[in-house]
């Protein structure tokens, strides 16, 4: 495919170009004002992405197997409304562009993968990325609105470091980590605003930080880790430290806390299911509704039509009589 860069496309909206460019070595993003999502896949030749103006339309940005891609440009890369940007395999990439607040200040999340020679990173995904987790300190201070990190093959026993994550996250996952022993209080302790912590593929991870997990905390989820597994059962050494958390996934089963209100309006109970979250057998039902009952056994006929775990009876049993009597 031959594409005239020499005059401006302002009628795009989102591009994609997915190979058969072989002779495309810049893509300068001033011929190119208006997409909201571009993303280029597979062009053997390109080597850099250029700009002289600042671009306010991109929002998604992904650069994908283009092995001769080695350069940002120079003074950074300039997109205020950017939120997303994802790289992979980009063997010869060396550094991501300088990153400054006013540049990229809409960005929260960023994935790098498969891009070995990275020496410096603002991402949020980072997987087989040697170079970039070490150097995370340094770039977190530079955006602190990143709100999710991925973190994958990471060759650590001990995670995260103090001071080595943005205060900002919500969401954090730690993945495929072989040699993950432990993981660093000191370093979660101070994610005050982290609500899920997901937990893949850490076979010998044996339990969690004997201070506990930062009280904001409301999802946890533990996949393919046996070791925590079993520390983290109801009889285990770790279950205190997650018992008061709402939403727990270990491996595919899901304990999650019925939250149930009752206000009497008149001669009627409103009985409110907030956040209603039940398991049959990998399928997830949401329920959210309002019943209205002048007693007790009609909410009991509304709840058998819900195929409720033994377990959460006990504490929805419990609720109600509390807020019925």
């Amino acid at each position: 495919m031959n594409l005239p860069l020499n005059h401006c496309y302002d009628f795009i909206i989102n591009l994609y170009i997915y190979g058969g460019c072989n002779s495309l070595t810049n893509f300068t993003l001033d011929f190119f004002p208006k997409p909201c999502v571009l993303t280029l896949c597979g062009c053997p030749n390109l080597q850099k992405i250029s700009q002289g103006y600042p671009h306010n339309h991109l929002r998604n940005l992904t650069i994908q197997t283009c092995s001769q891609f080695e350069s940002f440009p120079s003074e950074g890369l300039s997109a205020p409304q950017l939120e997303n940007f994802y790289i992979a395999n980009l063997e010869i990439l060396k550094s991501l562009p300088e990153h400054k607040p006013e540049l990229l200040p809409s960005l929260t999340n960023m994935w790098i993968t498969d891009c070995p020679g990275v020496e410096f990173s603002d991402g949020l995904k980072l997987s087989n990325c040697s170079k970039p987790v070490a150097s995370l300190k340094e770039a977190w201070g530079a955006n602190p609105s990143l709100e999710r990190l991925f973190i994958s093959e990471e060759d650590v026993e001990s995670f995260p470091g103090e001071g080595l994550l943005p205060l900002s996250l919500t969401t954090l996952t730690i993945y495929d980590c072989p040699n993950l022993k432990k993981l660093d209080y000191n370093g979660l302790s101070k994610l005050s605003s982290v609500e899920e912590l997901f937990l893949r593929k850490c076979p010998i991870l044996q339990c969690l930080p004997e201070e506990g997990l930062p009280e904001s905390i409301s999802t946890l989820q533990i996949i393919n880790c046996p070791l925590l597994k079993q520390s983290c059962k109801k009889q285990g050494e770790d279950w205190e430290k997650i018992a008061d958390i709402k939403n727990i996934w270990i491996d595919h089963e899901r304990k999650t806390w019925i939250i149930v209100k009752a206000v009497k309006w008149g001669s009627f109970w409103h009985c409110f299911f907030d956040d209603c979250s039940l398991l049959a057998g990998f399928m997830v039902l949401w329920i959210s509704r309002e019943i209205q009952s002048n007693n007790a056994s009609a909410v009991n006929e509304a709840l058998n039509e819900i195929h409720v775990e033994e377990e959460y009876y006990d504490r929805l049993d419990n609720q109600f009589t509390c807020i019925t009597t």
